[in-house]
């Protein structure tokens, strides 16, 4: 905890920089690790964001509401909270302005290592790192947020818009992130999560959910992205198993960018017009989505096997406890258009050599043992082509089956105060 920050605080009216005012909370304050109804402290810009925004985010009590006023306000490195039930909120998105353009130190806008947490109706503009992220906590919300970088698709840029980490009970709704040189929205080795309501453009990956359980993927828009919607199980993580995300009701559109991507990173090579791929993970269902002008593949379903043939030296597959395989991975009722058109190199040079357009599906389970009935690939969509990398007799007939439908996740707490 930075409490050097603390002491200039105390001097910020004098030296110009935010100014904060404290209000009475409503009678029905709420209980400790929950918001309260009413600012507990408002700031305004000034001329020394940096120091007055950090102390009252040490300063913070279990409970607090701090508002930010409208404006920009400017800052020259990370911002962190620890403190657990706290609330950040903006005037809206298009009012109040984080602006880390000038960001010197630190890996992210914003850092979280306190749970009960919710962040709503602001902005943060040109990260150093990544925009918002939490990590090992429990319980966070962001909702009404945006994250971009204002150069628009660049190396430089950060990687993540929304990072939550090891943490349990996520809810993203009505987030946009463009500009992420690795994932948009991101959640990873984390449970019971939502995504919902949320867009996300000119990144490489539009939403990704890594290495996670129980998460639901809804209503959300992902367009001129690299790829669209991620569904991955790394190796060499802490956690090793990842399961049961449930990704409906999106619109999945024209992800053709070229990758600017950190080189060697996993995500770099993932092949631009990619709508959905599925990474090793198990019992993902995806359905009722619309999957329309990704010039590569409409659905790609791989084993961390595949993919290290494809990218040698990038995954280190021989983990203990790992799981290599998309295991009972479902498709049904999506609705697919005008995909495979304008296919990446991957699919159009040896050993492939395809010609457009292809298949609507690929699948290269690469190691994994004959499937069972639990372990089945099941594609219940009218009107697709398929195509197993590896198995030529492999048809889609074989994959005329079904596995049972997720439940729908319900993350009970962050209802706005």
């Amino acid at each position: 905890m930075r409490r050097d920050f603390l002491l200039p605080a105390l001097l910020v009216s004098a030296l110009g920089g935010c100014s904060s005012s404290s209000s009475t909370p409503a009678v029905d304050a709420a209980p400790p690790d929950a918001p309260r109804k009413a600012c507990t402290t408002t700031l305004n810009h000034g001329s020394d964001d940096q120091t007055a925004v950090q102390a009252a985010l040490i300063g913070a009590h279990s409970g607090d509401l701090i508002c930010f006023a409208a404006g920009t306000f400017k800052f020259t490195d990370e911002l962190s909270l620890s403190v657990s039930g706290v609330t950040l909120r903006g005037m809206g998105k298009a009012t109040t302005i984080l602006d880390f353009s000038t960001q010197a130190t630190g890996g992210n806008a914003l850092k979280v290592t306190g749970g009960n947490f919710i962040v709503e109706h602001l902005t943060v503009k040109d990260p150093k790192g990544d925009g918002i992220r939490t990590e090992g906590v429990t319980n966070v919300t962001f909702r009404d947020v945006r994250v971009y970088w204002s150069g628009g698709p660049n190396a430089g840029n950060g990687a993540y818009g929304v990072y939550p980490v090891m943490t349990t009970n996520v809810h993203v709704d009505g987030v946009e992130v463009s500009g992420a040189a690795d994932a948009a929205i991101y959640v990873g080795q984390s449970s019971n999560i939502l995504v919902e309501n949320s867009t996300s453009f000119d990144s490489v990956a539009g939403i990704e959910i890594e290495n996670s359980t129980d998460a639901e993927v809804v209503n959300n828009t992902t367009h001129d992205n690299v790829a669209g919607i991620l569904v991955f199980n790394l190796p060499q993580l802490p956690t090793k198993t990842g399961a049961r995300t449930k990704v409906h009701g999106n619109m999945i559109m024209n992800n053709n960018r070229t990758t600017f991507a950190a080189s060697g990173s996993v995500v770099s090579n993932v092949p631009k017009g990619t709508g959905v791929l599925i990474l090793a993970a198990d019992n993902t269902e995806v359905h009722n989505n619309t999957i329309s002008g990704n010039g590569s593949v409409a659905s790609l379903i791989v084993s961390c096997d595949a993919l290290s043939v494809v990218a040698p030296g990038v995954l280190n597959c021989a983990d203990p406890g790992y799981d290599h395989f998309p295991d009972g991975v479902y498709f049904h009722d999506n609705t697919y258009t005008n995909n495979g058109t304008s296919p990446d190199t991957l699919y159009t040079d040896p050993p492939l050599s395809l010609t457009a357009p292809v298949p609507t599906y690929f699948f290269a389970n690469l190691g994994a043992p004959a499937p069972t009935a639990a372990t089945q690939l099941c594609i219940a969509d009218t009107g697709v082509t398929f195509k197993n990398f590896l198995d030529a007799g492999d048809t889609l007939a074989m994959h005329n089956c079904t596995h049972p439908t997720l439940p729908s996740i319900n993350v009970t707490w962050g209802a706005s105060p």
